[in-house]
């Protein structure tokens, strides 16, 4: 759809046609997320203690499993099955931590430097965006070889008096 616009009346009367259906539209979304909120709290009233639930039958059946991996996977296993599921024990992602207290994130940096291993040693440095724009003025940015861009958006928004009025050339429309 092409609209064209040649007077400022027909511009003030498209940007209030614009209010309106930005309020119509609220209006639409702020009763389709009260459904869902009102779907959700509904769901779980029926939802959570089914998670409480399973969360303390999950934790004496890890508790068993892990006492009597033997008797349940045999040597080589690390899942079984019943006519109902399949269980078992599965390794997560591998996560590097410190061995004991001793140690700490900057002692492993100074350990790895001093065994010449940089290539472990992250180095990411990079500008400070925000301090650059509001410390520098735009002869030192420029030196730098920077700039300031600030765009220039066009916006219309609805006047809202209440939730579902928006007011067009001081009359309220529904």
């Amino acid at each position: 759809m092409t609209t064209t616009i040649s007077t400022k009346d027909q511009f003030e009367n498209l940007v209030n046609r614009i209010a309106i259906l930005q309020t119509q539209r609220t209006r639409i979304a702020t009763d389709r997320d009260a459904q869902i909120n009102a779907i959700t709290v509904l769901a779980a009233e029926s939802l959570d203690p089914l998670d409480d639930q399973i969360a303390e039958l999950l934790q004496a059946a890890e508790t068993f499993a892990d006492q009597n991996r033997e008797l349940l996977f045999g040597t080589d296993k690390k899942s079984a099955e019943t006519a109902l599921c399949d269980y078992g024990f599965r390794k997560g992602n591998p996560t590097l931590k410190l061995i004991n207290s001793k140690w700490k994130w900057e002692r492993v940096v100074t350990t790895l430097q001093a065994k010449k291993m940089q290539r472990f040693i992250r180095m990411k440095p990079e500008p400070d965006k925000d301090a650059m724009k509001t410390d520098l003025t735009t002869e030192q940015l420029k030196a730098l070889g920077c700039e300031i861009d600030q765009k220039e958006t066009f916006w219309a928004e609805p006047k809202v008096e209440t939730g579902d009025r928006v007011t067009t050339e001081g009359k309220a429309v529904a």
